[in-house]
């Protein structure tokens, strides 16, 4: 039979086996993109907490600043020196 057909033409045979392997690669690629995607997301998700302690972490140290800025502002004379001032 395969003497009978030229092998320059189409056959269905032939035209479906490569609509089966591009079939196969768009698949394959398709998966790969959303197991990609899928492994980025669940890294990104694993260091979220890690990200939002850091960032607790972080306001809480600038309002204790803050605040003791703002305590030694009104309690504490400051060492600042006024150029101004007669006699210094």
């Amino acid at each position: 039979m395969v003497g009978l057909l030229p092998l320059g033409a189409p056959t269905a045979l032939r035209e479906a086996g490569a609509l089966g392997d591009s079939l196969i690669l768009v698949i394959l690629t398709i998966s790969s993109v959303i197991t990609a995607t899928l492994i980025t997301i669940k890294g990104t998700l694993d260091q979220l907490p890690d990200v939002l302690n850091s960032w607790h972490r972080a306001v809480h140290v600038m309002r204790e600043t803050a605040e003791r800025r703002r305590g030694r502002g009104e309690d504490e004379p400051s060492n600042h020196v006024d150029q101004d001032a007669p006699g210094q």
